[in-house]
């Protein structure tokens, strides 16, 4: 294993009514466990330091050490279409096409009674708290470190800054301080496993918790931690590892009990029998993983978690038989999950590159010979199963035909894989491909490319142009264990139906792709989907990629056409069974495509956390999917609904951008957006950004009884529509004097910007009620640069100082800004909003899933 060093995360936030809050810290080594190989394998403690951040400029300028590969190819290559319709996944020959009309009621009755409140929840009259202003803690000097060197910390803290004074100036903090007790009470009350109501505590985060009680200070919270998150999957072995342990925190999983190790091989033996051994360790903590569980219960989960999870699950926020997902749910959980991580953390140091490079090394003739299905390989049995080595030929692999195998390692050439599941049958499984040849790997069956079914899955492949075909809970997806699929370099492709690219229920699904432009294709519930109980992570460092979940299962909303989608950077919960996990899309450098339909690309639903981060390039952000998930013309109307920063249903969801000239698109209900008691962020730190969401609850928008946020900081940027920053008194899923209000905020920080609701440069602007803001102000450094040049020219010409500091823009605050707009207007109908939507308000039903 490898040397568990944490690094601690400073985590700046802005609390109500503290101050900063540190997050991480250093925990004690533990002993390493005795070797139980018989052959000696040395160990080497490795240090932890935190890794550099890439630079992304190039493709080839990003490395990380978790396996050595070629640079990427720089040749570019068009994406292909995906399948025709008729080579789509078929369940028992047809799919489900139509509108689902018995889609559950949305309003969760838990509305309080002023006797009703327990614990941190205090009893709300009607008439309005009175509650000390929000004080804001000194973090640092931002001004200072923006002059110096540009960091996202400093420029989050001045926006966020900006939210509470806002509160503040307006009058209106006592409001946000009633919203969140009665946040916390709807907690308090509905943690229990059975309620009474749509709302339940099973598989609820402490994180998520933590989150969602602090909103505000939350956003610099998951700044800093996606960031260190991607740079330790950008680091080495050690540093992968690093970031899986900081996942099991995240999961409310007890912390390793073994000292982590980096392996120091020297010849192709000493990798093969460090591999062995781990597969050993690692089967070892699967056993006490499924320790609790019966030989009935185990069946149970093998059969019906595909059943119930996968097949039938065609819409995303719920499922036809939520009985009997409650007791699957349960049943993972009894297992001693953290377990499974021990499982994770001994197996994933075989793709550490210097057993990699050893392995490349071997020769034939080192090991054991034998001939499997006509073709020549070395075996080397364990206590897991046997370890078969193939040439550097084209080689055919059916794992599910070769008995006892727990691990392929496969020297080059253009391979085929077909199927190869993880689950209790074959509990543990690596596949390691080495060499750039391009590979295809195909199957139907759940839990295969990376993908387990109570089960540990790992699968490493260097390098070449590789095709992933899948249908279920594949390529990085788990249900009950964990999934891993780790790509080098080169253009991939992945197409998994349902459930994969990154995808968890109850465990950890990590896809990790190094360089190379490539696509990812899915249907729902995929790249970055938490579901509960659930991690599940999309990291691509470096290319031009391209991702699209939807186009195939039309939406539960009859009111308006589209697809769902439930996907990339989503931590959903599936409602009336469980919480929702955590989902997290990173992606470094290159110019990307993201196609999405309803309910995706950084988002939360029903208790759940999602996370997406883009760290550069020029960005597109189309909502809906251009066309449909066959790749042919799309059944229904374009339309798409949760996006782009979203919190629905007590969630929190958040999106960041670094740097290009990105563009955000969807129709309604996104771009840093809350609903029903949500808090949604869209954070955009460089660039000329251009907003281009325009129906109703877009751009900044709380709505029954949520915080909404938009915040952008430097560039020139574009806000199409009218419908910034606006919070509406109306509220009908709960009581105002319950829920304090509709919280709206719009920041935007530097450059010349252009709204179409009118707003101003550096102004401010009350939209709606006093809780809703568009404030504009230019950066701190943009104010130096302005003195500097007020400086420059009074010494060079004192009798011109007047006449730039008649041109010099005022640095607006809440305190000193007059309103840019005129408030009648404000809630005009945009010219290009939905006709149906006027307010805002036509663009839900009241289900409002």
């Amino acid at each position: 294993m490898i040397l568990r060093c944490f690094s601690g995360f400073v985590f700046c936030s802005i609390l109500l009514s503290a101050a900063v809050s540190l997050s991480g810290a250093e925990k004690a080594e533990k002993q390493a466990e005795k070797s139980t190989s018989n052959l000696q394998i040395p160990l080497q403690k490795v240090s932890l330091e935190k890794p550099e951040l890439p630079v992304f400029r190039k493709p080839d300028a990003v490395k990380t050490n978790i396996a050595p590969s070629q640079k990427p190819s720089e040749q570019k290559v068009s994406k292909k279409a995906p399948a025709e319709p008729n080579s789509i996944p078929q369940e028992n020959g047809e799919i489900y096409h139509s509108k689902n009309s018995n889609a559950p009621d949305a309003k969760v009755k838990s509305d309080l009674d002023d006797d009703s409140v327990e614990g941190e929840g205090i009893a709300l009259s009607k008439e309005a708290v009175d509650i000390p202003e929000v004080k804001v803690p000194n973090a640092g000097d931002p001004k200072k470190d923006l002059l110096e060197e540009f960091t996202p910390q400093a420029a989050l803290l001045e926006m966020c800054t900006d939210m509470i004074n806002g509160m503040n100036t307006r009058r209106v903090s006592s409001l946000y301080e009633q919203w969140r007790r009665y946040n916390r009470s709807i907690l308090n009350q509905s943690a229990g496993n059975i309620t009474g109501n749509e709302l339940n505590g099973r598989c609820r985060l402490n994180w998520y918790k933590e989150l969602y009680s602090n909103p505000i200070p939350s956003v610099l919270e998951v700044e800093s931690y996606s960031r260190f998150t991607f740079q330790n999957f950008c680091g080495s072995t050690a540093h992968v590892l690093k970031a899986v342990q900081d996942i099991r925190a995240k999961m409310d999983m007890a912390p390793s009990q073994k000292e982590i190790v980096i392996p120091a091989v020297h010849s192709p033996q000493e990798a093969v029998a460090y591999i062995a051994k781990a597969l050993e360790e690692t089967l070892e903590y699967y056993k006490k993983a499924i320790e609790p569980l019966s030989e009935a219960e185990i069946n149970t989960l093998a059969v019906e978690n595909n059943i119930i999870f996968c097949s039938q699950f065609i819409h995303g926020h719920t499922l036809s038989n939520t009985g009997r997902a409650k007791y699957l749910v349960d049943l993972m959980n009894k297992m001693n999950r953290s377990c499974i991580y021990d499982g994770v953390e001994t197996l994933m140091p075989i793709l550490d590159a210097s057993v990699l490079e050893q392995l490349a090394k071997i020769r034939p003739g080192m090991f054991e010979t034998i001939e499997i299905n006509g073709e020549k390989v070395q075996k080397v049995s364990t206590a897991a199963g046997d370890i078969l080595i193939g040439g550097r030929e084209n080689n055919r692999w059916e794992p599910d035909t070769i008995p006892n195998l727990a691990c392929i390692i496969d020297l080059g050439g253009d391979d085929i894989y077909v199927e190869g599941v993880c689950n209790p049958s074959r509990p543990v499984l690596a596949m390691i491909d080495l060499g750039t040849g391009n590979d295809q790997y195909t199957g139907t069956k759940p839990g295969i490319q990376g993908g387990s079914n109570l089960g540990i899955s790992l699968l490493y492949n260097e390098g070449g142009r590789n095709t992933y075909q899948a249908r279920y809970n594949s390529q990085g997806a788990t249900m009950g264990g964990a999934g891993i699929l780790i790509g080098g370099s080169g253009n991939d492709t992945y197409n998994c139906f349902v459930r994969g690219q990154g995808s968890a229920l109850c465990g950890l699904g990590l896809l990790l792709e190094r360089s190379g432009n490539d696509d990812y294709r899915s249907a729902l519930l995929a790249q970055g989907l938490g579901n509960p109980g659930g991690y599940g992570i999309l990291v691509d460092i470096a290319g031009d990629d391209h991702y699209y979940v939807g186009g195939y299962y039309p939406d539960s909303y009859e009111e308006h056409p589209g697809y769902d989608g439930w996907g990339q950077g989503l931590g959903a919960g599936i409602r009336r069974v469980a919480c929702g996990g955590i989902g997290i899309l990173l992606d470094g450098s290159g110019d990307d495509t993201y196609e999405y339909d309803y309910f995706a690309h950084g988002g939360g639903y029903w208790m759940g956390v999602g996370i997406a981060r883009d760290f550069s390039g020029n960005d597109k952000r189309l909502g809906a999917t251009l066309s449909a998930y066959s790749g042919g013309r799309r059944s229904e109307a374009r339309w798409q609904r949760f996006s782009n920063g979203f919190g629905c249903h007590y969630a929190v969801g958040y999106l960041f951008d670094d740097a290009g000239n990105d563009s955000y698109n969807g129709t309604i209900m996104g771009l840093g957006m809350g609903w029903d008691l949500g808090a949604g962020f869209l954070v955009d730190f460089d660039g000329d950004d251009s907003y281009e969401a325009t129906g109703g609850l877009t751009q900044g928008v709380g709505a029954e009884g949520s915080i909404g946020a938009l915040l952008d900081y430097r560039g020139n940027d574009t806000y199409y529509g009218r419908a910034q920053g606006i919070a509406s008194g109306r509220l009908t899923y709960h009581q105002a004097y319950n829920c304090g209000s509709n919280f709206s905020f719009v920041i935007d920080h530097g450059g010349k910007d252009t709204y179409g609701s009118g707003a101003q440069n550096n102004s401010l602007s009350q939209r709606g009620t006093a809780a809703g803001f568009i404030i504009d102000r230019p950066t701190k450094q943009e104010l130096a640069e302005e003195e500097a040049a007020r400086l420059a020219a009074e010494k060079e010409n004192p009798d011109q100082i007047q006449k730039i500091e008649a041109a010099r823009p005022v640095e607006s605050n809440v305190y000193n800004v007059s309103s840019g707009v005129n408030e009648a207007s404000a809630f005009k109908r945009p010219n290009s909003a939905p006709q149906q939507n006027q307010r805002g308000w036509g663009a839900f039903n009241r289900r409002g899933f």
